[in-house]
């Protein structure tokens, strides 16, 4: 097999988004980006989380938002609307994340999306992202938990979601999102896009927890509450 010409890529050339355009259907069509996580909104503590990650924090921090967007505006983020939205899922963010960081964050080469209900993503994130890309011809990566189960095996987990993709992907995006491919995980394939894996264990174990509902996010917080008591 050929050698991988390894890559250098660097926060600073990282434009990140937020996602928060969905309709959270099973959150009874709340904004979700707007509810309450420890004291914050759900997209600014994950926009603030960001900000924190072990490789220094990325050259742009965005948030993709289609409701509400003169308040999510006060919070000092660049909101970044979908051109018509659609209903067509993640990879409309996606798209919208590509188009703007080509348009204002001129020196960013890639796009970091992180769904905002999912508060307790791991610092390393961009890192592992960033190695996984440097050891391989993609053009996009993307995370992978790894959870025990009851009986001591190992279960992975794709997070579609948690991705990141050189910014040269966009055309191919969009020619698949106009064809009517509306699946990440599809898309992804089609990319030849590499995993990027994450134990989730012990103080780690919500790392990528998601709240669907109210109640899960409450649970969320309590969880995470009750491991800074013990610590």
């Amino acid at each position: 097999m050929a050698d991988v010409e390894m890559r250098s890529i660097s926060a600073n050339g990282v434009c990140a988004v937020v996602l928060a355009g969905g309709q959270a259907t099973r959150m009874g069509n709340l904004d979700k980006g707007l509810q309450e996580y420890q004291g914050s909104p759900l997209a600014v503590w994950v926009a603030q989380r960001l900000a924190l990650q072990t490789t220094g924090c990325p050259d742009y921090i965005a948030i993709n938002a289609n409701r509400n967007v003169a308040e999510y505006a006060t919070y000092g983020y660049p909101v970044w609307a979908d051109s018509a939205p659609q209903c067509m899922g993640p990879l409309e963010g996606f798209d919208t994340a590509l188009t703007n960081a080509k348009a204002f964050a001129l020196t960013s080469q890639h796009v970091l999306t992180v769904p905002c209900d999912t508060p307790e993503f791991p610092s390393s994130l961009l890192e592992r992202l960033m190695q996984a890309l440097d050891r391989s011809p993609a053009q996009v990566a993307f995370a992978v938990s790894v959870h025990q189960a009851d009986d001591g095996t190992s279960v992975r987990r794709l997070q579609p979601t948690f991705c990141l993709m050189h910014i040269s992907v966009h055309l191919r995006l969009h020619a698949y999102l106009q064809s009517g491919g509306r699946k990440v995980t599809e898309w992804l394939r089609l990319e030849n896009a590499v995993e990027a894996l994450f134990e989730c264990k012990g103080q780690n174990a919500d790392s990528f927890a998601n709240a669907n509902t109210l109640a899960e996010l409450e649970a969320i917080a309590q969880r995470q509450r009750l491991l800074r008591q013990t610590n």
